[in-house]
């Protein structure tokens, strides 16, 4: 009888623990999804327009940029090397890193 009044008591914890993280998944699904959405209607409303590739790209980037951390995903890239930088570097880094990233995958979405 004890051992089950445990085992209740660690399935609701674990429940109570899990469901905030769950809504979160939740949330960034639907951020997601509504990002490719979004990133669906800009290529398609240009996609007849041979000249237009800034304007895609620039209209693109506006949907992606609020998705990712570039910062972090900067620090991570660089590892234990991130300490040994300055601040001027970090941030020089940061933006040569987002403009990479960018660049790959806009030659990638001309394919699209």
């Amino acid at each position: 009888m004890k051992l089950r009044g445990v085992t209740g008591l660690a399935l609701a914890a674990i429940f109570f623990l899990t469901t905030p993280s769950l809504t979160r998944a939740g949330e960034l699904t639907d951020e997601l999804r509504t990002a490719i959405e979004k990133g669906l209607v800009v290529l398609k409303e240009t996609a007849s327009d041979e000249n237009g590739e800034k304007e895609r790209i620039e209209r693109l980037k506006e949907i992606v940029h609020p998705l990712f951390n570039f910062g972090e995903m900067a620090r991570r890239s660089l590892g234990r090397y991130w300490s040994n930088r300055t601040a001027e570097e970090r941030e020089e880094f940061v933006g040569v890193f987002t403009d990479y990233l960018e660049m790959t995958y806009a030659d990638r979405i001309d394919l699209y």
